[in-house]
C-alpha cells in the first residue's frame, strides 16, 4: 500500500474498498499528464475539505515535475495569483466547483475545458478530482489526524 494511504488499513474500510481506493490513486499517479497540476487540484481539495492530512502531504511525481512550495503557498490565491496560468485556472476552478457544487457545472465550464485540454487530459483530470475529493473527504472522517 502507498505510504500516504497507510491510514486507510485502520480506518475501518473492507479491504477491497482499501485496495480499490490504492489502485485508483496509484493509477492516476503513474501516467500522470501534468504531476504539478494534478497536486495542486489534490491539494485545493485538501484545503476547500480542510484536511489537515492531505495538506501536508506531497506527492513525489509533482515534486520531482518541479512544483514548488512557493506555489503551493500561493493556491489560494489562484484567481489573481500570475504564477498560474490559463490551463491551471481552469482546473482548478473547475474541481473547485466540482467539490462545492458539482450541479453549478455549466456547459459553458466544459466547453473551456475542452479548449484547453486534449480528451484524455480531461478524462484524467476528471478521474483526478473524483478520486482526489473521495479519498480527501474519508481522510477527514475517518482519520482526521
Amino acid at each position: 500500500m502507498s505510504e500516504h494511504l497507510a491510514w486507510l488499513a485502520q480506518a475501518g474500510l473492507a479491504p477491497p474498498v482499501q485496495r480499490t481506493l490504492v489502485d485508483l490513486d496509484e493509477f492516476l499517479w503513474s501516467g500522470s499528464f501534468d504531476p504539478a497540476l494534478m497536486e495542486l487540484v489534490r491539494l485545493r481539495a485538501a484545503q476547500l475539505l480542510d484536511v489537515e492530512g492531505e495538506l501536508v502531504r506531497r506527492t513525489p511525481a509533482a515534486l520531482a515535475a518541479g512544483l514548488d512550495e512557493t506555489l503551493i503557498a500561493e493556491l489560494p490565491q489562484w484567481p489573481s495569483s500570475p504564477r498560474f496560468d490559463e490551463r491551471t485556472r481552469a482546473a482548478i476552478g473547475w474541481s473547485e466547483q466540482w467539490i462545492l457544487d458539482v450541479h453549478g457545472i455549466t456547459d459553458a465550464d466544459a466547453a473551456r475545458l475542452q479548449e484547453l485540454f486534449a480528451p484524455d487530459e480531461l478524462a484524467a483530470l476528471t478521474m483526478a478530482v473524483a478520486v482526489f475529493e473521495m479519498i480527501t473527504r474519508a481522510r477527514g472522517a475517518l482519520a482526521p489526524a
